[in-house]
Order: structure tokens, then C-alpha cells, then sequence
């Protein structure tokens, strides 16, 4: 499984480079824009499984072409079994990479990848999540920025869904996934220009 991982990612990079290159070039759009993300996920499980959790995401990106954005992430999971009377915090971390659709747009649709490193394991025979300190992670998912005008230039509604993938003996296939309703903040070249 790792060797795959360590295959995907190194793909992902061959594919990043020349855009990231060019743009360096260029210096136009190679590090000129900047976006700090802060959101919050909660699943309630209900009957399906006596577990509730709630994520807070805070991430931090910049500008690494005219299409891309890359950064890093933390995840912290708050997951709260009230029949087992068990509560505990989970933590995942990595990076990411946001494809922009519309460029030239303030309403920003992207696709990100991500490489994560974390503790969350979710066993196939129990309803509540264990810690596993060595477990790899790729998240993909897309999502969209949305300007919010009347508050800031800057300020934008971050809602996008992204799937984190995990397969290995006794876990479940789908490990974690987060739908995700934050705010970000834009800074730089592109708040800018993209005044539409």
C-alpha cells in the first residue's frame, strides 16, 4: 500500500511541476496569493452508529501557478460516543493541492488531491474510532470559494466535500469523509485583479 502511495504522489508532482515552473518563470502567479481556511464538519451518526463527531480544519494555501493553490491542513476530530461514555480527539495532517477552474473569476470551483498523515482508524467491528499512529491517507474532492461582497473583498464561503481513502486489512474502504462549510480569507495579486 505505501508503495502505491509513494507511485500517486509522485505522479501528482510530475503532473504539478511544469505548471509551477512556468508560472516561477513568468512571476506572475508563483506565490503572489495567499488563502487562510478555517472550517467545521459534524456527522451525526444517529441509529446507523451511536458516534458523533465534529472536525475543525484549519489550512493554510498559496498560489503555485494560475491554476494552483498548495498548502497544508490539520484536521482535529472530536469524536463523542455518549452510550459508551467515550470521547476522544483525533488528529490528521498533510498536504494538499487545489486545481482552480475559473482563474479569472472571484467564485473559485477547484478539485483538490491531498497526502495525510494521522491517527484515525475506524475498525470494520466496532462503532468507535481507535488510534492508529501510523496510518497514510489520499484525499480527493472538489469544492468552490464564494465571495462574501458585502462583508470583505478578501472573505469567501468555503463549501466543498473531499474523500480520504485508506485501504489495509480490517478497514473500512470509505475511512473518512468531510463535507466542509468554513470561511476563507484571500490575500495578494489575486483579490486584486479578480475584482468581477
Amino acid at each position: 500500500m505505501k508503495k502505491h502511495i509513494i507511485i500517486f504522489c509522485f505522479l501528482i508532482f510530475l503532473a504539478i511541476m511544469p505548471s509551477v515552473l512556468k508560472a516561477q518563470n513568468k512571476n506572475h502567479d508563483f506565490f503572489n496569493s495567499f488563502i487562510f481556511g478555517s472550517s467545521v464538519t459534524y456527522i451525526d451518526k444517529g441509529n446507523y452508529e451511536p458516534v458523533n463527531e465534529f472536525t475543525w480544519n484549519v489550512n493554510v494555501a498559496v498560489s503555485t501557478g494560475k491554476y494552483f493553490f498548495s498548502g497544508v491542513q490539520v484536521l482535529n476530530i472530536f469524536v463523542n460516543a455518549d452510550y459508551f461514555d467515550e470521547r476522544k480527539l483525533y488528529n490528521i495532517y498533510g498536504l494538499f493541492t487545489q486545481f482552480t477552474v475559473a482563474p479569472n473569476s472571484r467564485f473559485r470551483p477547484f478539485l483538490e488531491i491531498s497526502f495525510n498523515k494521522g491517527n484515525y482508524f475506524f475498525p470494520t467491528d466496532s462503532y468507535f474510532p481507535k488510534e492508529n499512529v501510523n496510518l497514510f491517507y489520499i484525499g480527493a474532492g472538489g469544492g468552490a470559494d464564494i465571495p462574501l461582497r458585502r462583508l470583505s473583498k478578501h472573505l469567501f464561503l468555503d463549501v466543498s466535500f473531499i474523500f480520504y481513502y485508506h485501504v489495509e486489512k480490517g478497514m473500512r474502504k470509505d475511512f473518512y469523509n468531510q463535507y466542509i462549510v468554513g470561511l476563507n480569507y484571500h490575500f495578494g495579486k489575486r483579490v486584486q485583479e479578480n475584482k468581477q
